[in-house]
């Protein structure tokens, strides 16, 4: 859930009607995300400079909703640059425009379409790692995907950057690039000289967003937090009840209620 707009979709509205019971999220409950607007500034001018330097980016990202907005970003900041889409990201594309009822600015997503490069088979994957300036590909944390080709072509020169832009799961490809500043390539772990950045883009709600939702509902509903570490789900419920008077629940796993 996310009450803040993204350049794809509209924010999730706080419902005016009463409810009898409510599930919510709390991935993120025990932190907020960076100013949106400040966010894709800084984003679009690290994309500068490592251009400026003659550098490469890869921005390894989701196939449904990440890619999009990246794009979406790049546009909006208008980068002047050769951007190329590859993986499962090229039909979701495809997907967003003939779906137009489904997101924020069918007409402006039309443009990123139109003017972002997609990649056609391994021909056109080699020639991008070496002549265009951004590649957008899945996935997202490094497990795998088109995006792993690249990798393998940038991440030894120190000139180009690697831009991560979601979470990062511990042991995945991508945590372990943040952590160590390592990534295996050809079956051997290389320390990459390319630059690594993270990039706290997100499609959930911080902290203050997800209180203010409940803050928000009308009437007394039953309250039920989930999609959360453990710590997190207790954490917004016992908020909920004291600060809210709900009852709110952190549900385990097999607990049963009647709604």
């Amino acid at each position: 859930m996310n009450t803040e707009n993204t350049r794809i979709v509209h924010a999730a509205r706080i419902p005016r009607q009463n409810f009898d019971d409510v599930v919510i999220e709390s991935s993120y409950d025990n932190t907020d995300h960076p100013d949106r607007k400040e966010l894709e500034v800084s984003f679009a001018e690290a994309i500068k400079e490592v251009l400026h330097d003659k550098g490469k980016v890869l921005v390894p990202a989701f196939a449904v909703g990440r890619s999009q907005e990246m794009l979406s970003i790049m546009n909006a900041q208008k980068l002047k640059a050769k951007i190329v889409v590859d993986g499962m990201a090229r039909a979701v594309n495809r997907i967003y425009v003939d779906q137009p009822d489904f997101i924020k600015t069918p007409k402006t997503f039309m443009k990123v379409f139109n003017t972002t490069l997609e990649i056609t088979g391994w021909r056109d994957r080699r020639q991008a790692a070496r002549r265009a300036d951004i590649m957008v590909a899945p996935s997202g944390m490094l497990q795998g995907g088109t995006a792993m080709h690249y990798m393998g072509k940038l991440a030894m020169d120190e000139r180009n950057a690697i831009f991560l832009v979601s979470f990062q799961v511990p042991g995945t490809g991508g945590a372990k690039l943040m952590e160590t500043g390592f990534f295996t390539i050809k079956e051997m772990d290389v320390e990459v000289k390319a630059k690594v950045r993270h990039f706290d883009f997100s499609s959930h709600d911080g902290k203050t967003g997800l209180e203010a939702f409940l803050r928000g509902l009308k009437g007394k509903p039953d309250v039920y937090v989930i999609h959360g570490e453990p710590e997190n789900c207790e954490s917004l419920a016992q908020w909920a009840r004291d600060e809210l008077d709900l009852k709110a629940t952190a549900p385990n796993e097999g607990d049963e209620f009647t709604v």
